[in-house]
């Protein structure tokens, strides 16, 4: 069953746990968050965006054709404001950077498990803009905040092993300490968004008790740091 954390005449926030797909698509597990959630709630609503499957986080539904119709037009209009947590391997020197890497997909149709697709730098690829903020360091790993102003498929994880840091448990993306079976230490735990029956929604969840339970066995306290953050975001 999925956790209902905010809700509106046209749309739901559900939190998609480690391990599932958005929607079907080959090789792809089951049940998917589409799948779940019109057993659960009503077999009209509609993602009207994706997290990866190894991703933990708010996903936003359409309740209705006009939810639907409004928010994909949020999200191309770029009025949805996306942050995540993530625990990368390091702890790099700058406090804040903004990763203006363009990418280009890669694919391996004759793939049988594992991923698909992957991401790679590239001059003459599509512009991908991730603003990185560290919240807490340790010696060997950092806790930071990404907030992708485009939405590539793996922006933040590509951009984050770009520049040296890839995320604890991405394997794909260069990570050598892993997390748990099919997750890495990414969530999506803010979003803001012009709702469609009006005003703006601001939600925020905790991060998953694998970054937690990791965070703490690695000298990463950030309860009071995250307390502080979501306190901000919902203010601004």
């Amino acid at each position: 069953m999925l956790k209902v954390v905010d809700e509106g005449q046209h749309h739901l926030i559900v939190v998609k746990p480690y391990n599932m797909v958005v929607v079907t698509g080959r090789g792809a597990p089951k049940p998917t968050l589409l799948d779940v959630a019109s057993e659960q709630f009503s077999p009209s609503v509609k993602p009207v965006h994706r997290l990866d499957r190894a991703t933990y986080g708010l996903v936003i539904l359409a309740k209705t054709l006009y939810g639907q119709q409004a928010l994909s037009e949020a999200f191309r209009r770029h009025l949805v404001d996306k942050r995540y947590l993530a625990v990368v391997e390091g702890s790099p020197s700058w406090n804040s950077l903004a990763i203006d890497a363009r990418l280009t997909r890669i694919d391996d149709p004759d793939a049988r498990k594992g991923p698909l697709a992957r991401q790679t730098i590239d001059e003459n690829g599509v512009r991908a803009l991730t603003r990185v903020r560290v919240l807490v360091r340790s010696h060997d790993f950092c806790l930071v905040e990404a907030r992708p102003e485009t939405g590539r498929m793996h922006q933040i994880r590509a951009h984050l092993s770009h520049v040296g840091y890839p995320i604890v448990g991405d394997k794909l993306y260069g990570s050598k300490t892993p997390l748990a079976p099919n997750a890495i230490a990414l969530c999506a735990f803010a979003l803001s968004f012009p709702a469609p029956s009006g005003g703006r929604r601001f939600v925020t969840i905790d991060a998953p008790s694998e970054m937690i339970e990791f965070c703490g066995r690695h000298g990463l306290d950030f309860a009071e740091k995250l307390k502080m953050e979501q306190r901000k975001f919902t203010k601004d």
